[in-house]
């Protein structure tokens, strides 16, 4: 009956839906030169993109690049490593998407470590959609929230995409004032809470733990 007694624990952790789990998470750790224009998530799973896939724009090289990073945000120890840099008054307007998957999780949270030069992008605004095409607000970072040295912003928690199979963040930055004004991107964890179960669903998997054990028993 122990392994019978894990199992219902187990469910019943899963169920109340309160445990953060990592959904995607970007430490650009890995990046060189030049710049990928699609990066995978270091940990969950997720991709990048800034080559004008899924709503992103097409990046050009000296819009787009990659700088010394820092530890705020990072998980598991990781290092600074590096950082993604996106440069230049060229790029006013232009985006960065990020496509994952929220099924099974609601209330997603994103947190990022982030900095600005003083001709840096001072808008930082962010969209989320369910097809890539289209996209709808729901936060905005602005000059004063974005620190000169690397500070974390943490958005609002976005229910939008709760159970969503196909998921995107879109990130539109504007108001750089010169071509070497950037802002720096680094430890982008996204994070949500299971979803949980049914009060039907929970009984029937009670059920069938406590019928494993009686068969257990009963051939003993």
């Amino acid at each position: 009956m122990i392994r019978t007694a894990a199992l219902v624990a187990a469910v019943g952790l899963a169920a109340t839906g309160v445990q953060a789990e990592t959904i995607a998470y970007w430490n650009f750790n890995g990046l060189g030169s030049p710049t990928a224009t699609q990066i995978d998530a270091d940990q969950g799973s997720g991709r990048l993109y800034a080559e004008g896939s899924f709503g992103s724009s097409v990046w050009l090289a000296n819009q787009y690049t990659n700088f010394t990073g820092t530890t705020l945000n990072a998980q598991d120890g990781d290092v600074a490593g590096r950082s993604l840099a996106l440069v230049n008054q060229t790029a006013n307007g232009q985006s960065i998407v990020f496509a994952f998957s929220m099924a099974g999780f609601r209330n997603l949270e994103v947190s990022y470590a982030t900095q600005r030069t003083g001709t840096g992008f001072n808008s930082q605004v962010w969209e989320w959609s369910t097809d890539g095409v289209s996209f709808f607000n729901f936060d905005t970072v602005g000059v004063s929230d974005i620190p000169s040295s690397f500070g974390v912003v943490n958005l609002a928690s976005l229910a939008a995409l709760d159970n969503a199979e196909t998921a995107f963040l879109r990130l539109t930055v504007d108001g750089a004032s010169s071509v070497s004004g950037n802002n720096r991107l680094d430890n982008v964890l996204f994070q949500a809470a299971i979803i949980p179960l049914p009060p039907a669903a929970w009984a029937g998997l009670v059920m069938i733990g406590g019928i494993a054990g009686v068969r257990r028993l009963r051939r003993r």
